[in-house]
């Protein structure tokens, strides 16, 4: 057992390729980058089930649930469950087999759903949507009465990258400007 504290570059992968496993012992994560880098390189992963981690390790994409254990593509225990993480911890280093098929399956994932390609893809149709341009319409993006209004001055106009049909992510224009959105100053 290794503990590392902070790595990146070709440290961070030599750790990967050279690990058997991946131990993510956390009590509070949304989708842990680390998660998806030890994916990305087969290695099994061991991890709480906290955040989106359940989501990713369900048996289907983006269908978190009610999952047997044996179900979910990797190990997953209750945060604070020293017991239950020892134990899966011994059955991986015990199961050079259960440990490769593990890897497979989260590396299958990765590649499934979470490449940058699919990130900037899922972006892209995120901002499509706010700003009406995914089908062609304006965004519905007027505020309620119960909205919120912002507190800043009129005079502190908001500057926002917008991204356009001709080039995405590179405009900026205030964002009193994008089409159907009705800023309210005060």
């Amino acid at each position: 057992m290794q503990f590392t504290g902070p790595v990146s570059g070709t440290r961070k992968a030599e750790l990967l390729a050279s690990a058997d496993c991946l131990v993510l012992p956390s009590h509070q994560e949304g989708l842990p980058m680390v998660l998806l880098e030890a994916g990305a390189a087969g290695l099994p992963v061991i991890a709480t089930s906290v955040g989106a981690i359940p989501e990713f390790l369900s048996p289907r994409l983006g269908e978190p649930g009610f999952y047997a254990r044996e179900e979910m593509i990797a190990p997953i225990v209750p945060p604070g469950d020293v017991i239950a993480l020892v134990r899966e911890m011994t059955r991986l280093a015990l199961a050079p087999q259960l440990r490769q098929r593990i890897g497979r399956r989260l590396q299958a994932r990765v590649r499934e759903g979470y490449t940058s390609e699919h990130v900037a893809q899922r972006l892209s149709t995120i901002y499509d949507r706010l700003l009406g341009l995914a089908a062609g319409t304006q965004a519905e993006a007027s505020p309620s009465r119960s909205a919120p209004t912002s507190r800043r001055p009129a005079h502190a106009k908001a500057e926002t990258p917008l991204p356009t049909r001709r080039s995405r992510f590179t405009q900026t224009r205030p964002i009193s400007s994008a089409p159907g959105l009705q800023v309210q100053n005060q």
